[in-house]
C-alpha cells in the first residue's frame, strides 16, 4: 500500500475537516498530512490505521516509505520506520502506562530538544 492509498482509505471520499473531526485530530494537521506536506505522529498513524482498516505496520511502512521519498536526507520524524516497519508495533507496545511500569520492556531512544524522538 502507498501513503497515498491509505489516505484516501482514511478519508474515505469524506472531507478533511469531517475526518478530522472524527478521529480527534487538528483539521489543519489532517490537511498536511494529506497533502503529504508532514508526516502523523505514531498515536495519529494508529488512528489512520484503524481508520483505514489496516494493520498498523502497514500503515507505518507506507508513511516510512512516503517519507522516505520526500526527505532522504534528513532524519526522520516518524520513529526510524526506515529500517523496519515492525519497529511501530515494537515502539507502540512498549509506552508505559501507570499499571505496568514494571512489566514494560524498555527500548533505548534519545531526544533532542526540539528533534523528533528516534528509537536507536
Amino acid at each position: 500500500m502507498t501513503y497515498t492509498e491509505l489516505i484516501a482509505k482514511v478519508l474515505k471520499g469524506r472531507s478533511v475537516n469531517s475526518v478530522a473531526l472524527e478521529m480527534g485530530v487538528p483539521q489543519k494537521s489532517l490537511d498536511r498530512y494529506v497533502k503529504a506536506e508532514s508526516m502523523p505522529s505514531v498515536s495519529v498513524a494508529i488512528k489512520m490505521a484503524e481508520r483505514a482498516g489496516v494493520s498498523v505496520e502497514e500503515a507505518a511502512r507506507a508513511i516510512a516509505e512516503q517519507e522516505n521519498m520526500v526527505r532522504p536526507k534528513r532524519q526522520l520524524s516518524f520513529p526510524r520506520l526506515a529500517a523496519t516497519a515492525a519497529g511501530l508495533v515494537i515502539a507502540v507496545t512498549n509506552f508505559v502506562t501507570p499499571g505496568n511500569a514494571e512489566a514494560a520492556p524498555r527500548l533505548p531512544y534519545s531526544q533532542v530538544a526540539g528533534d523528533p524522538l528516534v528509537l536507536m
